[in-house]
């Protein structure tokens, strides 16, 4: 059996970690969760613990990264606790649904923010969306490398656009954040459910960073840089989170 490539840097991981993570869940769901919860403080607080969850995900799969240093991540570590039968079964999962329908719906997403630019309607919506869908697949079958040139290419252009959005906010609307209520006044009337039912949006927002532990076969030094890239990936997301949904409070007052 021939041996993968190590190629990828940690520059490369860390920017896979921010890139399948940064997806369209921080300009979906902010909305929703500005409704559910309706005051300031608990929106950017379900954010913030969100961030929290996925950072401590991102520590326990970098303890586990660090001691199974191989291609499959997750799979590799239950293969390890549960044997090939639960490991199996996970991968056939993420082949077939997890994974399959988190792709269709960034692809829809896609073709659905396209769509504000140049209207085609639901069929060329589709066809949008089947075409990104092609695209990125034929990307990563020229190898690990071009994948990684593709992925830090367009998760800086991500990282850049956010930045622009968050610079822009404080400048035209900072006096807004000053005179931000941040009392607990306007609470919704079943805290608890409207609380979790924002957490779920929230965690697929964060949901991606452990990919990069998947690719622990094809990274340079893998037992060091694959848990630094979680981590830092990890990190990296909750603090654009966080920035992005108070720029949106500054600008969109009342959870509009």
């Amino acid at each position: 059996m021939s041996e993968l490539k190590k190629e990828l840097s940690f520059f490369g991981l860390t920017m896979i970690a921010i890139g399948a993570t940064i997806g369209s869940g921080i300009f979906l769901t902010p909305a929703g969760i500005a409704q559910k919860l309706q005051t300031p403080p608990l929106i950017l607080l379900v954010w913030v613990l969100g961030g929290l969850i996925a950072l401590t995900g991102a520590l326990t799969l970098a303890e586990l990264g660090g001691m199974f240093p191989r291609a499959g991540g997750i799979y590799v570590f239950l293969k390890e606790a549960y044997g090939k039968p639960v490991a199996f079964l996970y991968g056939w999962m993420q082949l077939l649904i997890s994974n399959t329908g988190s792709i269709a719906a960034l692809c829809l997403a896609f073709a659905k923010y396209v769509n504000f630019l140049m209207p085609m309607g639901s069929n060329g919506q589709l066809g949008v969306s089947l075409f990104a869908l092609v695209f990125a697949t034929t990307v990563n079958i020229f190898g690990v490398k071009m994948g990684e040139i593709f992925s830090n290419i367009f998760t800086a252009g991500k990282l850049l656009g956010i930045a622009v959005v968050v610079v822009a906010g404080f400048i035209f609307a900072g006096k807004e954040l000053g005179n931000m209520d941040f009392s607990l006044s306007q609470l919704p009337p079943d805290l608890s459910s409207a609380f979790a039912l924002s957490l779920i949006g929230v965690l697929w927002s964060y949901g991606g960073w452990q990919h990069t532990s998947f690719l622990a076969g094809e990274a340079k030094d893998a037992s060091r840089n694959i848990p630094r890239a979680m981590i830092l990936g990890a990190a990296v997301v909750t603090l654009v989170y966080v920035f992005v949904n108070v720029v949106y409070l500054c600008l969109l007052p009342g959870g509009q």
